[in-house]
């Protein structure tokens, strides 16, 4: 385990499983406080759940200082067989968390670090390709 994270405090929306779990487990290993949420958690796409487990990380570690957006929901199989229904269930997550969660987190970032009313936000050069 290195500390080039320690006292860090981060966030991994979808970090139960996959690249969630893997990338909340990096941070760990690099020192950071991990709050790994699955939807059992928080639900994303409500903004209230959003400010509760917000509130609960702040009132854990006192600062937030790494957001990690992984949250995703993915109905798999051929796209004509795919339900109009499910595929905007898919959409709204993505599109509720980056605005909503964004949003939420940006009047609640919490970090010694960043100038007031900064939010940092990094995205994987993958969606450009």
């Amino acid at each position: 385990m290195t500390t080039k994270l320690k006292g860090q405090v981060a966030i991994v929306t979808g970090g139960s499983r996959g690249i969630g779990l893997a990338v909340a487990r990096s941070l760990s290993e690099a020192g950071a406080s991990v709050e790994a949420w699955s939807k059992a958690d928080c639900d994303v796409r409500d903004a209230g759940q959003v400010e509760k487990v917000v509130a609960q990380t702040l009132e854990r570690h006192g600062r937030i200082d790494i957001l990690v957006n992984n949250a995703g929901l993915g109905h798999f199989g051929p796209v004509e067989e795919l339900p109009v229904e499910k595929f905007d269930e898919m959409i709204a997550v993505t599109d509720t968390l980056i605005n909503d969660g964004v949003r939420t987190l940006s009047f609640t970032f919490h970090s010694p670090s960043l100038k007031p009313g900064c939010t940092p936000y990094v995205r994987t050069t993958a969606e450009r390709d």
